[in-house]
Formats: structure tokens, C-alpha cells, sequence
């Protein structure tokens, strides 16, 4: 989280927030990247499963929903060292910067068996990346609510870090409610598709595993 160059204005009164914040979102849907270098019992150390008897792990999917946000705020002298803030400007960035594919490397790539771990973990891409344009214009929407019906925040010169340091937490927090709706939906979603059931079925489609 990032705090750019901060201004002083003098003024008679604070100014109201009213709608005039600046705000950016930007979505960020990073292209995968594929390892195929891994065994099955490297790929399960980096999953962290638990994997029944006679079960092991030919393919994983790692991609952590990343945010980040810089704020501009504005300064307001009052006299009689009483000063005002109020945010001018926020800059959201969301989504997947690190997405990493894992195919146990003992499957060749032209193997009916690599294609179908290729297509089974394409398929968790898929969830992330869907789920994530579903829920983006939501979190747009709210954040902007939010921000606009934020009040200027009154204090003394001594108080300016810590007032600044909670409107950035303010903005964490309500961020992070949105984010973790995408990510609970994100992890249904995955979960349904590595059912035991549905396992099998992918494992009857090749016959060299």
C-alpha cells in the first residue's frame, strides 16, 4: 500500500467529499505459467494435501488473488493548527500476477495422460479467472459507494500520520470483505471439480497412469 506526495492547502472550511474522488481499478489476469519439471511427490508437498491410499497428485494449479491500493489525500490547513484530510485519489489493483501450473513430469507431453491433467488444471484457471470478472464490477461498485460516503477527517498536525494510516486500513478492510466473497466462491468452485467421482471419470479417459 502506497502513500504518494501529500499537499497543504490553507482554507476556511473543510471541504466535503462529495463525489469527486479519483478512483481506478484495474483487473489483472495473468497468463499461466506451466512447470513441467515436478515428480507427483513434489507437486503434493507444494499442494499440502492430505491424499488418500493409492492416490497421488499428477497436477496442481497455484494463484493467490492479489491486492493492492495507493491513495492520494489532501490536506487542509484550518488555522489555529487544526487541519482537515480528505482522499482525492485511490488506485486498486486486483487479481492473479503469479499464475503457476504444475504436470507431473513423468506424463510426456504429447501423453493422452498429460492432456488431461493439462486440461483438468486449465480448468481451475478457468474458475479463478471467471469468478474474478463475475465479482469485479460488485467490488467496483461497493468500493465506490464506500469511498463516497467517506467525511473528511478532522485532526492536529501531531495526528497526521495516524489518521492517514487509518483511512488506508478503512479502505483494507472494506476491500478485503469484496476479496474474500471472490476467493470463497473461487474455492467452491475448484472443489467441486476435485471430487473423487470426478477424478475417476478423467482417470478412465487414459490407460498409461
Amino acid at each position: 500500500m502506497l502513500l504518494p506526495s501529500q499537499f497543504v492547502f490553507a482554507a476556511n472550511a473543510c471541504p466535503v467529499q462529495h463525489n469527486n474522488t479519483e478512483i481506478k481499478f484495474e483487473m489483472i489476469t495473468g497468463e499461466p505459467s506451466y512447470d513441467h519439471s515436478h515428480s507427483s511427490a513434489q507437486i503434493n508437498r507444494l499442494s499440502k494435501k492430505q491424499l488418500g491410499k493409492n492416490w497421488y497428485q499428477a497436477g496442481l494449479t497455484v494463484a493467490k488473488l492479489q491486492y493492492q491500493q495507493s491513495i492520494n489525500v489532501t490536506y487542509y490547513d484550518l488555522g489555529r493548527g487544526q487541519y482537515c484530510m480528505r482522499l482525492s485519489g485511490v488506485d486498486f489493483k486486483l487479481g492473479y500476477t503469479d499464475v503457476n501450473v504444475y504436470i507431473d513430469k513423468k506424463y510426456p507431453r504429447n501423453s493422452c495422460e498429460f492432456a488431461s491433467v493439462l486440461d483438468h488444471e486449465n480448468r481451475h484457471v478457468l474458475v479463478n479467472i471467471t469468478t474474478l470478472k463475475k465479482h469485479f464490477p460488485i467490488i467496483e461498485r461497493e468500493m465506490k459507494n464506500f469511498i463516497h460516503s467517506l467525511k473528511p477527517v478532522h485532526f492536529r498536525k501531531a495526528e497526521q500520520q495516524a489518521v492517514t494510516e487509518q483511512l488506508k486500513a478503512k479502505l483494507q478492510k472494506q476491500m478485503m470483505q469484496l476479496v474474500n466473497a471472490v476467493n470463497n466462491e473461487v474455492q467452491r468452485g475448484n472443489a467441486a471439480m476435485d471430487t473423487k467421482a470426478n477424478y475417476l471419470k478423467e482417470q478412465a479417459q487414459c490407460s498409461n497412469w
